[in-house]
């Protein structure tokens, strides 16, 4: 708990850094907003009055402390191109993306754990050379081939799901997951490998200790050693590379939306970059910036979970 004031300020700094940084970038962007306003018929005294009303003529530093001070309120602005509030945008978006990676990081972990140490148990047998050359394999696919391969295999070969698009829950759980199942299976292959890997190598140091030594010459069962004694003390390495991998699920999920046409953040952020939509980008991202860095802030205090050292 003595931790918990240092984290939370860290946590300010990083989201205050990150906006800043975010902000900047975006309104370097080559292109006028006031240009994709007005379409064809644009004037310069058009422009000049669009720049007028949005307040782009404003210092950058202005812009970001009135953008910052909106934002702490709970106002993201409204869309330059639609006029929508960009937390309307936001709602719709968020929970697509979140399911998204939910269900890719379930999945990855999910196959990672009986994986990483079947191959550790049996760690230079065919199974584990097996298993290691097929986390190869996947580690040199960029996801958007693997996305594209298991969309051509799974959805225009088979019909076993629909291509592209989006069923919301409520429209039923099913079709919801139809639509999900080759997007989450696309990132939760891409996450996989490292999974495996890095359990596997912590497993293999903790089978070598004496208590799970004594296990065996006790008798008990394989599957009991290992999910039993060997999994906890070998989980600390892997909650780690989960927390630092919700950056990698984020970059994956902006390129698997596109590709599937998911209405998620992702998408969300392409097509306003595409018009120029800054204020959309800069809440989307902002959003983006607080999951990641929450989620990160809570694998730290989950580490006392798995050894009560750290707590200490």
């Amino acid at each position: 708990m003595r931790r918990l004031p240092r984290s939370l300020l860290h946590l300010v700094v990083v989201l205050f850094v990150v906006t800043f940084v975010t902000f900047t970038l975006v309104n370097l962007l080559p292109g006028d907003v006031s240009l994709a306003i007005l379409g064809n018929g644009a004037t310069p005294e058009g422009v000049a009055r669009v720049r007028m009303e949005l307040g782009l003529n404003d210092p950058l530093w202005l812009r970001y402390l009135h953008w910052l001070v909106q934002t702490v309120h709970g106002d993201f602005g409204r869309s330059y191109i639609s006029g929508e509030p960009v937390a309307d945008a936001l709602v719709r978006s968020v929970p697509v993306s979140v399911e998204l990676m939910a269900l890719s990081l379930i999945l990855s972990i999910c196959l990672a754990i009986p994986t990483g140490l079947t191959a550790a148990y049996r760690a230079g047998r065919p199974v584990d050379r097996a298993l290691g050359a097929v986390a190869s394999l996947l580690l040199a696919v960029p996801p958007f081939i693997l996305g594209l391969a298991l969309m051509f295999l799974f959805a225009l070969a088979l019909g076993w799901f629909p291509a592209v698009g989006y069923v919301p829950v409520s429209e039923g759980v099913l079709p919801n997951l139809r639509t999900l199942a080759i997007p989450a299976v696309t990132l939760a292959l891409f996450e996989w490998p490292g999974f495996m890997l890095i359990l596997r190598s912590d497993a293999i140091e903790v089978l070598q200790q004496d208590y799970v030594l004594l296990a065996k010459a006790k008798g008990l069962r394989d599957r009991h050693i290992l999910f039993r004694h060997v999994l906890k003390p070998s989980s600390f390495t892997l909650l780690t590379v989960i927390g630092l991998s919700i950056a990698g699920l984020i970059s994956g999920a902006l390129i698997i939306e596109n590709i599937f046409a998911l209405p998620g953040v992702g998408r969300l952020i392409v097509g306003a970059i595409n018009s120029r939509d800054f204020m959309v980008v800069q809440g989307a991202v902002t959003v983006v910036a607080v999951g990641y860095v929450l989620v990160n802030f809570a694998v730290d205090t989950l580490y006392a979970v798995l050894d009560p050292r750290v707590s200490r």
